[in-house]
């Protein structure tokens, strides 16, 4: 089609670039039925007249991406073609892509970069359960929302699972960058080459630059085939081992060794920011007789064992133990009622005490309450220490 804008279909008035790719240009556009902003992708002429399978692949796009329903992929609203021209009619969504925040900012703190990995692998779950890989996962195929949301697009070179690639077998098709080793050697690849990709994503918001960097296409692929990552910590000091870990897992060579779903890779980066293993609730625990049925009551049993426990006789001193935590009693009620308590708790924090101080009475000499005497000749003074009487003379030694 010409480089002026124009109306496609009658329907779509274009009005300005807001992306362009080896394959097609994006445009703002009003959908004139619906009055509402609408993104036009727009394949390029040159292609679709070269070769055929260029339409054949825009085409499959706008079906793939029609049939995800997911608050992290873009959604199609309509597709079809205006003489030599096909195109894709898709939200407009308003933002910037992870490459322009990447290339602004050099990288992004651990937490935000857990946060928009994870709802990557969520849309690239929803994808996978529909038999249907992206094969193009990279920076400039996520858009960040002003509103913190995060959207995948561009399923230009999605491939179903099961279906005969369209790519040339001398080609490859998709960005060296962020390309799995076995689709480096020309394989289709399955559900733990987008895993890949995705660490390669991660990779980047941590760090500010992919695993593999090189001048030429053929340079990164024999990285990717060859040689091991630095784990993301040696280039971004704050980045947790656990996540380390796992960015170093997903960019394995061998896709048995990665994580083998996204839907894995989700559960794990939500995961880092659960409390540690101590501090969850242990599962299968038996409630307390009389107890099991009536859940109001298990926090008020297990209090009122620590208080009693807690209450010290003598000396004049309670230490009153507060109430503990959910996650804490969870740990605790396996005592049965009337067992002593026992005699500690492991947990991550430990359970705040409140003291209350009274005046210590004088210590006063009972015979036989030995147990509850200072030992003779100390009076509470450590040993060599104490005072001579008034008056009283030293024994004479053998007396």
């Amino acid at each position: 089609m010409a480089t002026g804008l124009r109306t496609l279909a009658g329907r779509y008035r274009l009005e300005g670039v807001i992306g362009r790719g080896g394959m097609s240009t994006v445009y703002r556009a009003t959908d004139l039925v619906l009055g509402r902003t609408v993104a036009v992708k727009v394949l390029l002429d040159v292609l679709a007249e070269e070769d055929p399978s260029y339409v054949a692949r825009f085409e499959r796009e706008a079906r793939a991406a029609a049939a995800l329903h997911s608050p992290a992929v873009v959604t199609v609203y309509d597709s079809g073609a205006d003489g030599a021209s096909r195109y894709i009619v898709m939200e407009h969504v308003a933002g910037e892509s992870l490459a322009a925040r990447l290339r602004r900012e050099g990288r992004l703190a651990a937490e935000e970069a857990v946060r928009v990995a994870r709802e990557v692998a969520a849309a690239l779950a929803t994808a996978h359960a529909a038999g249907i890989l992206h094969r193009d996962v990279k920076p400039a195929n996520v858009m960040l929302t002003p509103a913190g949301g995060v959207k995948v697009l561009d399923f230009g070179i999605a491939r179903p699972l099961h279906e005969a690639t369209l790519t040339h077998v001398s080609s490859l098709v998709g960005t060296a960058a962020y390309m799995p080793p076995e689709r480096a050697t020309g394989g289709a690849g399955d559900e733990r080459s987008d895993v890949y990709s995705l660490g390669c994503l991660l990779y980047a918001m941590l760090t500010g630059d992919p695993p593999f960097r090189g001048e030429v296409p053929a340079a990164l692929l024999h990285q990717h085939l060859s040689a091991a990552p630095q784990p993301p910590s040696r280039l971004a000091p704050g980045v947790p081992p656990p996540l380390d870990r796992l960015v170093l897992e997903m960019l394995a060579k061998d896709p048995a060794r990665r994580p083998q779903t996204a839907s894995e890779v989700r559960n794990r980066l939500k995961s880092l920011g659960r409390p540690t293993a101590v501090t969850e609730p242990v599962p299968g625990l038996p409630a307390p007789a009389g107890l099991a049925r009536r859940p109001g009551w298990r926090g008020r049993g297990v209090l009122a064992l620590l208080a009693a426990a807690a209450i010290l006789i003598g000396g004049g001193v309670a230490l009153l133990a507060a109430a503990p935590s959910h996650r804490q009693q969870a740990r605790v009620t396996s005592t049965p009622v009337g067992a002593p308590p026992p005699a500690s708790v492991s947990t991550a924090t430990p359970p705040t005490t409140v003291t209350v101080s009274a005046p210590a009475p004088k210590p006063k000499h009972h015979p036989g309450a030995a147990g509850r005497q200072p030992p003779p000749g100390h009076g509470g003074v450590p040993p060599g220490q104490a005072k001579k009487a008034k008056g009283e003379k030293p024994p004479k030694p053998g007396h």
